[in-house]
Order: structure tokens, then C-alpha cells, then sequence
């Protein structure tokens, strides 16, 4: 699943699988709405993918897919590259939900136990 991507630490292939998922490259250049999570960085020992998490909102896609394409020539052309949707927010979104259904307003719990002491 993480091929390529193996010198990448556990908890960045975690947030990757969590908020994105590996596609073809054809699918990611004909969906509007996807954009790539990985970048190609050089060091001195050569050329190797790693997982950019994080992205400008004001990040113009069509010029992060022509960048990675020139970029990923130089370790080759992989087969799948992770992608994450225009909307990632919904994860977290939906956690809130799921938290304040199960134990209630984390945030009411510590502003009033805060005015107890």
C-alpha cells in the first residue's frame, strides 16, 4: 500500500490513510476534486517520494499535478499516487459529531470545571 513510500514515519502513513487513499494517476488528472498528498524531495542519498500533508488553500491544482508529474520522473512513474479529497474537513467534522454524541461538549466540561476551582 505504501510502496515507495516506506521511509515514511507510522504516524504520517496513519494521517495519510486516514484522510486520503492511494488512485491511479489518470484518475487523480480527470477528478476535479482530488489533489495530491505526495511530493518528490532530493537529498544526497538521490530522489524519493514522501507525503505532503498539508497544502495551501490557495494552491492551484492543475499546477500541483504538472509539478508532481516532473517530479515523480525522477524515481520513476508510479503506478498509484495517494490523493485526498477537496473536502477533507468532514473527517473531522464528523469526529466532532461522534464525540459530542458520545460524552457530550468537551469544551462546556472544561470551562465549567475550570470555574469550580
Amino acid at each position: 500500500m505504501f510502496e515507495g513510500l516506506r521511509l515514511e514515519p507510522r504516524w504520517k502513513k496513519a494521517l495519510a490513510f486516514v484522510t486520503g487513499y492511494p488512485t491511479g494517476w489518470s484518475k487523480l488528472e480527470s477528478t476535479f476534486y482530488l489533489y495530491p498528498m505526495e511530493e518528490v524531495s532530493e537529498d544526497s542519498s538521490g530522489a524519493h517520494r514522501r507525503f505532503r500533508l498539508f497544502a495551501s488553500a490557495e494552491a492551484d491544482r492543475n499546477e500541483m499535478i504538472s509539478s508532481l508529474s516532473r517530479s515523480l520522473r525522477k524515481v520513476g512513474t508510479p503506478d498509484t499516487v495517494w490523493v485526498t479529497p477537496g473536502i477533507p474537513m468532514l473527517l473531522f467534522i464528523l469526529l466532532g459529531v461522534v464525540i459530542t454524541l458520545i460524552i457530550g461538549d468537551p469544551i462546556f466540561y472544561t470551562v465549567l470545571s475550570m470555574a469550580k476551582r
